[in-house]
């Protein structure tokens, strides 16, 4: 699917400051980009799609290994991509960073479409480019999935047998060359640039958890992803969302659209068109919210499912197993012993 409109869409020129020092000759890869080095490693300095893949384009000329992108691109992996970054290695569960990645990952790359769905027991993770890149494919399809890649691994903290990388393309160097780089089972000539995991990954606890940085990340990209004007509105949104969930006693149920407009002191049609402007809506807040809750109390092995869908706002627990498995790929008992058999290992 091309779209002219993305060449001048405003990207992070951290990704070509970091590729400048691969080079002996970084100027050339600047070449015909009319950019700065000096503005390059001025934090928060953004450059244009266009810029960024001329820039690439020059990289992949001037490497002397066709594969010289993958040893980078893993270098990388945790330290570029911002907020987004700071929610993945914060987040609650595996799947739980796997779905902020999801969310915001088009901020980052505004170049590329990604999206999953859940089927036969796995979680699929596909990426397509949004603009006709040719030669460039690889590169910058075989990147991210390197970064997801070790991060699975990250948080798992075992080998990932039962993954699986498949490309649309043949191999642009020889397989095993990919082999150093990917730990997980690889296909070319594909259908599909795809990340495959089996689902009950997705219930892997993070050992490195902690919910106000895991909200505060949120927030964070959230405020980035959003147009200007929209993140305050966000921002106080879902606080105010959260305390109307929460309660003093973590018992309260979900908060209804006219409420937290009421609480916000605006009426239910504005907020919906300031949450439009902003990329979302007030459903999909409250998934987000609910889905949140549910994998905290689902940790509370004790508390019954039921008592969970019902201090969600479900009519009943099928139809909050529904919604979980929407979410998640898996039922809420099955994600639970997930869980469980991690806090054992």
């Amino acid at each position: 699917m091309q779209n002219p409109s993305i060449h001048e869409t405003l990207m992070p020129a951290v990704y070509v400051c970091h590729m400048l020092r691969e080079f002996e000759q970084p100027a050339a890869v600047l070449d015909g980009c009319d950019l700065d080095p000096a503005d390059l490693e001025r934090p928060g300095h953004n450059i244009t799609v266009e810029q960024n893949l001329r820039c690439v384009a020059n990289a992949m000329k001037l490497a002397s290994s066709p594969a010289w992108y993958l040893p980078w691109g893993l270098r990388i992996a945790e330290y570029i991509h911002g907020p987004l970054t700071s929610a993945m290695l914060t987040a609650p569960t595996l799947g739980d960073g796997l779905d902020a990645f999801l969310q915001y990952f088009g901020q980052r790359i505004p170049y590329m479409d990604i999206r999953s769905r859940s089927g036969g027991g796995y979680m699929h993770v596909e990426l397509t480019p949004l603009l006709e890149v040719g030669d460039l494919l690889p590169p910058l399809i075989e990147i991210p999935f390197l970064i997801l890649q070790h991060y699975i691994g990250t948080v798992r903290a075992q080998p990932i047998n039962g993954a699986r990388v498949t490309f649309v393309y043949a191999p642009r160097t020889a397989v095993r060359d990919y082999r150093r780089w990917f730990e997980c089972e690889l296909g070319f000539k594909a259908r599909r640039n795809e990340l495959r995991i089996p689902a009950a990954w997705r219930a892997t606890p993070n050992l490195g958890y902690d919910e106000a940085l895991w909200q505060t990340a949120l927030h964070k990209c959230a405020e980035h992803a959003a147009p200007r004007g929209a993140p305050s509105v966000l921002h106080v949104l879902r606080g105010q969302m959260q305390r109307l969930f929460n309660g003093l006693d973590n018992s309260a149920t979900p908060p209804t659209l006219a409420e937290v407009a009421r609480h916000l002191n605006t009426s239910p049609r504005t907020l919906i068109r300031r949450l439009r402007a902003a990329g979302t809506t007030y459903q999909l807040e409250l998934d987000n919210l609910r889905r949140l809750r549910a994998t905290e109390l689902l940790r509370r092995f004790t508390l019954p499912i039921a008592s969970i869908a019902e201090s969600l706002g479900f009519a009943d627990a099928a139809s909050f197993a529904k919604a979980f498995k929407r979410w998640t790929g898996m039922s809420p008992s099955a994600w639970r012993k997930g869980c469980l058999a991690g806090t054992r290992s």
